[in-house]
């Protein structure tokens, strides 16, 4: 997300030019090995949490639940997050590593909403559409799958409901 005045990126392995770095968990396909920026937010760096908000300059924050229900999880509660960015009228939710869970559904009202497809510690790509056929963003961006097939069967789900983006 970026702006005349700043850039956000989530998720960055190399954040030399973000103003503002957030990173969804510490997996390393997820936040570098080392080096991270000054201005980093992060759930394994303890300044963010599930339910907090932060205000940094025109750029709002809510912090919302990420995880995969059930015991021996991937990725459990508690140890990831995804973000709803607003800047100037624009929110954007970024979903993190999650299942379709009820937290997702705090991004109700986000205009463009980036998921992941990939089925497994990430939603398939029918509880994916079911997100977006539940909270309606205007456009989606989905992620986190090595498999074309996936985003396809996504993108025949979930276009009714909103513009399906890929990126890359």
């Amino acid at each position: 997300m970026s702006s005349d005045r700043l850039t956000v990126c989530v998720d960055a392995i190399e954040p030399r030019a973000c103003d503002f770095s957030f990173y969804t968990h510490g997996h390393p396909r997820h936040a570098p090995r080392e080096g991270l920026p000054a201005r980093a937010y992060a759930p394994f760096l303890g300044n963010v949490k599930a339910g907090s908000s932060l205000e940094l300059g025109p750029l709002r924050v809510r912090v919302v639940e990420a995880y995969n229900p059930g015991s021996g999880a991937r990725h459990p509660r508690g140890f990831g997050v995804g973000y709803v960015f607003e800047l100037e009228g624009l929110s954007v939710y970024v979903a993190g590593d999650t299942s379709f869970v009820e937290e997702v559904l705090e991004a109700e009202g986000s205009d463009i909403a980036v998921l992941p497809v990939g089925g497994g510690s990430v939603m398939s790509p029918e509880e994916a559409a079911e997100a977006v056929r539940s909270f309606r963003p205007s456009v989606v961006v989905p992620v986190h799958f090595e498999d074309p097939v996936l985003y396809w069967k996504f993108k025949v789900l979930a276009q009714p409901y909103a513009q399906v983006v890929r990126l890359g």
